[in-house]
């Protein structure tokens, strides 16, 4: 499991987890669908975990964890249906500088990167009007009637995919105030690069760029459409985890992350030219070990900011507006250990 508490490198050691998150309106305890003050509601969202983590030595520790996910979106104009998907992958190395009881001293250093699929939608709504009926540039066709943009041809008005990588590195205090009892205190660092790839063939023949600015309802679609260069951020975390285990087979977890966010090469919306830059997320953990090499958990997360920081390539106000609002999910999975 990837948390922000510092876990004890024993060489030989080897531990695999599976973990399954779902957020459904069943388990909405923040009323999410309701207050994203968008024209869209999240009707799913499920995410499987597994890793692997690796004891090399007495004081090195490696780990890696595989993520894929889905979210299941509708509007109450086009696209009306969203599907997402997307895979990640982490990798990190924890190192052991310095122990000394009930104090421990660790650095980390990683990767880690998301990839969504590539998604496709045939129209988009901007907005109706009575004083036409329809306009058509090349391969493009404004119904002033429904409000759609779409192409003539019935092809796919745009398809897109994002992605983002990091490089991160990290260090971690642990105190063991007691045998039952671990708290960590940790800095970690996140150098990232998000690209989003969001094509609409109609536009990229030559002269429409030309013929789409003098139409107020193209330029409208135009200004929604995300940027296609790269942008860079920096991630700056601030964690604080515990451990405290009430008897043998229970023990009970909480982390706390805070993010500090900059943005360098990010072109906002002209519409929403508002930027997200902090967030506050809460986990709290229940494991039980139901045998000598198997611990079953659940889990529950609540974020003052939807997915920021946690899913860079989740992040663009041009196509997505959930970051003002709070978001949360629960979790179950297992961990055997070697």
């Amino acid at each position: 499991m990837q948390r922000p508490m510092v876990a004890m490198a024993r060489s030989g050691d080897l531990a695999a987890w599976l973990q399954y998150d779902e957020f459904s309106p069943q388990f909405d305890l923040f009323d999410f669908r309701a207050n994203t003050g968008t024209t869209s509601t999240i009707d799913l969202h499920t995410t499987w975990f597994g890793g692997l983590a690796w004891g090399v030595s007495k004081r090195l520790r490696l780990s890696y964890q595989y993520s894929t996910s889905r979210q299941e979106s509708s509007r109450q104009v086009e696209p009306r249906a969203l599907h997402t998907r997307y895979t990640g992958h982490e990798l990190r190395a924890q190192y052991t500088l310095w122990q000394r009881y009930p104090l421990m001293a660790t650095i980390e250093a990683g990767y880690r990167a998301h990839t969504s699929g590539t998604e496709a939608f045939h129209a988009y709504f901007v907005g109706t009007t009575t004083q036409l009926s329809y306009v058509s540039i090349n391969n493009l066709r404004y119904d002033g009637k429904t409000g759609n943009i779409s192409t003539t041809d019935g092809s796919p008005l745009a398809t897109f995919q994002t992605k983002d990588r990091a490089w991160l590195v990290a260090g971690r205090l642990l105190y063991e105030p007691a045998d039952n009892l671990n708290i960590a205190f940790g800095l970690e660092l996140r150098r990232l690069t998000v690209e989003a790839s969001f094509l609409v063939p109609a536009l990229n023949t030559p002269g429409v760029l030309a013929l789409v600015q003098g139409f107020s309802k193209f330029q409208s679609f135009q200004q929604d459409i995300p940027q296609s260069t790269p942008w860079h951020e920096t991630h700056i975390l601030l964690q604080a985890a515990l451990n405290w285990q009430p008897w043998d087979r229970l023990t009970l977890g909480a982390d706390l992350t805070h993010y500090q966010i900059q943005r360098s090469g990010y072109i906002p919306s002209p519409k929403r030219p508002v930027q997200y830059n902090t967030a506050d997320q809460l986990d709290g953990y229940i494991f039980w070990r139901a045998f000598k090499h198997l611990t079953l958990y659940g889990h529950g997360r609540a974020s003052t900011r939807y997915l920021l920081g946690d899913l860079p390539l989740a992040y663009n106000s041009r196509s997505n507006h959930r970051f003002g609002n709070p978001y949360g999910f629960l979790s179950a999975g297992g961990v055997l250990s070697f």
